[in-house]
């Protein structure tokens, strides 16, 4: 577990121990369990950036994670602690957008020379030392990239006042700090960490982890909808004695699955590249629940456009010359033509009139005002090759005249393409305290069919 030392505390008063070299496993667990191990920095893809909190509950077995060295390290003579069992509850909030609290609460057991007390004995298990968590995000949803920055700690809440509490508490306040980092390919994540951390008591022998630099990096892959797999680089420098560190290098692999709302995982792990390691191999699983949603479940939203938009532009009385109150209308065709302009082969701007005046005058006024929409649309960046313009005078009424209304309806500029274009766009729908509700766009795709 991250926030848990697990080193041996001043109360082991075993004279032999003093006398030889030892090393420990140190093991972590990620609090969100977004990850074995590593920590990754909450992008909108992450489960706690969709929801407002999360419960969870794990379990964690590790083999051998204290044994006895020859004075040269690189021969394991003994065993200390055969092993450790750890159930953690614990849970996180966002309290904003950027922003989450966690806090994680431990129970350990240690099993000592083959003791007779078991895991199973309720009376067996001690409360570790409590951690709790801040995250902060740093980019924002659109980055490819997403950063974070952590700080952490933990509370002197476990006993070391038992014979078998090996490895359970620090007796110490303990704090320390992350940057992570994390970025998305497809169905492929990539995310990794780094940071300091500090314990007063953390040192035992030869062993000192009062500070130390830790470090991870991982990668998950999504394989279906329900089921990913993981894995993991995790490691803990000691600053203080480089040649006592304990814990080179820990791979970890395993899967995550989704079972509606639960979310379980299960990996194991082994520490490696040292011929006398520590723990001999370690295990973990858990669930987590998400729940009191941020967001609604991300809509996908269809349109279908031939770009046939009607546009009311008036023009003076008997005249080809636009009014500057029909500017805005001009300006809004301008936007939506440019944006789906290489989807485009030809836009036909058509003039219409309504059934006054004689047929020639109507067909040349018309043909003029389309001409006219025409040179304002170059003006405003839409090449002129793209473009039709013809008049069609009063030869197709859109409704039957029987008012000035209806005139007014038949007196109209329209832009029409031979493509039909289809946008697909996936939205996320944010739902705010003040009940505001705010679009977010996610993708867009859009294609153009004869």
């Amino acid at each position: 577990m991250r926030y848990i030392g697990f080193i041996i505390t001043l109360v082991i008063a075993s004279v032999h121990a003093y006398g030889q070299s030892l090393n420990s496993h140190f093991f972590r667990f990620s609090d969100t369990l977004e990850t074995f191990q590593v920590e990754g920095a909450m992008g909108p893809d992450s489960e706690m950036y969709r929801h407002r909190f999360l419960v969870r509950a794990s379990y964690d077995y590790i083999n051998n994670p204290l044994i006895r060295l020859d004075a040269d390290r690189n021969t394991q003579t003994g065993i200390v602690v055969d092993s450790i069992h750890t159930l953690q509850f614990g849970g996180s909030a966002m309290l904003t957008d950027r922003l989450l609290v966690g806090l994680t609460i431990p129970f350990h057991f240690s099993a000592i020379n083959d003791a007779e007390v078991t895991a199973t004995d309720p009376d067996a298990w001690q409360l570790g030392d409590i951690a709790w968590k801040l995250k902060y995000r740093l980019t924002r949803d659109d980055n490819k990239v997403q950063f974070a920055v952590m700080p952490w700690g933990f509370f002197p809440t476990g006993r070391n006042d038992q014979p078998n509490n090996y490895l359970i508490s620090d007796d110490s306040w303990g704090w320390g700090g992350m940057a992570l980092a994390e970025t998305r390919f497809g169905k492929v994540s990539l995310y990794g960490n780094a940071g300091l951390s500090m314990a007063k008591n953390a040192e035992f022998a030869t062993i000192d982890r009062r500070f130390r630099i830790d470090t991870g990096l991982g990668v998950f892959a999504r394989i279906t909808k329900m089921f990913g797999f993981n894995a993991e680089l995790i490691n803990g420098f000691t600053l203080s004695s480089l040649s006592r560190d304990q814990n080179p290098i820990q791979i970890q692999i395993g899967v995550r699955g989704k079972f509606g709302p639960v979310r379980g995982f299960m990996g194991t792990g082994l520490e490696s590249l040292r011929s006398a390691r520590s723990s001999d191999g370690s295990f973990q699983a858990g669930v987590k629940i998400p729940f009191g949603n941020r967001y609604a479940h991300n809509e996908i939203q269809i349109l279908r456009d031939n770009l046939s938009v009607r546009r009311e532009i008036n023009f003076e009385t008997d005249k080809d010359i636009i009014l500057p109150e029909s500017y805005g209308e001009l300006d809004s065709a301008a936007d939506v033509i440019l944006k789906y302009l290489k989807y485009l082969t030809l836009i036909t701007i058509e003039g219409h009139t309504d059934s006054r005046g004689t047929q020639e005058h109507n067909q040349d006024l018309s043909d003029r005002r389309a001409k006219s929409v025409k040179r304002y649309l170059v003006d405003k960046g839409v090449p002129a090759e793209k473009m039709h313009a013809v008049g069609y005078g009063e030869s197709r009424l859109k409704v039957k005249e029987v008012d000035a209304e209806t005139m007014r309806i038949n007196r109209r500029v329209e832009f029409k393409v031979d493509e039909v274009i289809e946008t697909k766009r996936k939205v996320r729908v944010i739902k705010k305290p003040d009940g505001e509700i705010e679009q977010q766009l996610l993708k867009e795709t859009i294609e153009a069919y004869e």
